[in-house]
């Protein structure tokens, strides 16, 4: 009798010409710490292109967003950070990220996404099985009152909006982070609630908001739209160590952020405006990890 295959699990990276050097970067940390069975997929507009294809190989995949995104939006030219929309107010370049990755299913196979930000660093041997257990995908979720803030009530609201949910006073709950996992299926079921609740695509539901969190909406949609239906587990254990400084670091002080790691930290994320050149982080967290 033979065995099922194993779920396939691929990392998404979203990023543009601003990160080239980061997403560089992270697919180096990528080659060296992550199973080469592990395809990873980044994610660009069109213009960058060109810029990215060097990152190719037999693992990355250079993928251009507009081929999940609709006819109806397209970049500025002059002003890459914003997209005009036929449909709904311009948006900027970070929610078309986040639409890209709501989107993703309709450009890479697989049974679970794990979307990695290109200001990430892998620095330990990672196993992305760690997201899926006996079927189910590991929704990643945080809860506490320091969660209870506007920017969260307000992800909160426009997900209970676009999915038909009762609006609560106040939201302690959190579904943000730099390594968050979506299945293929919840995100199917997401886009099929969405239409046939709005009657529009649900993409064109989304871009009509000003603002709205990928996770905050699909973490939602698991927990009180599909519930028990959505065969996912849930876990807040922190993979990410986030230095959110905005100093400069040298050599020795990226040796002593590298001491802080516990050992569940299997990546590192650096705040870009510290200015910490890359090839600091590449020389201590790469190549002497």
């Amino acid at each position: 009798m033979s065995q099922p295959r194993p779920p396939k699990i691929v990392l998404v990276t979203p990023s543009y010409y601003r990160d080239f050097e980061r997403c560089k970067l992270l697919c180096e940390s990528v080659e060296r710490f992550v199973d080469a069975k592990v395809d990873h997929y980044v994610m660009v507009a069109e213009r960058d292109e060109k810029l990215f294809a060097p990152l190719r190989s037999k693992r990355v995949h250079v993928m251009r967003q507009e081929d999940v995104l609709p006819w109806w939006l397209f970049q500025i030219e002059r002003n890459p950070k914003w997209w005009l929309s036929l449909k709904s107010p311009p948006l900027r370049g970070w929610l078309i990220q986040q639409l890209v990755k709501l989107a993703v299913d309709g450009i890479v196979d697989a049974d679970a996404y794990v979307f990695v930000d290109s200001g990430c660093v892998f620095v330990r041997p990672f196993d992305p099985s760690f997201y899926v257990r006996d079927g189910k995908v590991l929704l990643f979720r945080e809860q506490g009152p320091q969660f209870r803030v506007e920017t969260n009530r307000k992800w909160h609201k426009i997900a209970a909006d676009v999915l038909g949910l009762p609006v609560q006073k106040e939201y302690d709950t959190s579904y943000v982070g730099s390594l968050v996992s979506f299945s293929r299926r919840n995100i199917v079921k997401f886009h099929e609630h969405i239409e046939k609740r709005t009657g529009r695509g649900w993409m064109e539901s989304l871009a009509r908001k000003t603002t709205f969190s990928e996770y905050v909406l699909h973490g939602v949609f698991c927990e009180q739209v599909l519930k028990d239906d959505a065969q996912v587990f849930f876990d807040d254990s922190i993979l990410v160590f986030s230095h959110w400084g905005l100093e400069k670091l040298d050599e020795e002080d990226m040796r002593a952020l590298k001491r802080e790691l516990l050992p569940e930290h299997h990546v590192v994320m650096l705040n870009e405006k510290s200015g910490t050149p890359i090839d600091v982080i590449r020389k201590v967290l790469v190549h002497e990890g």
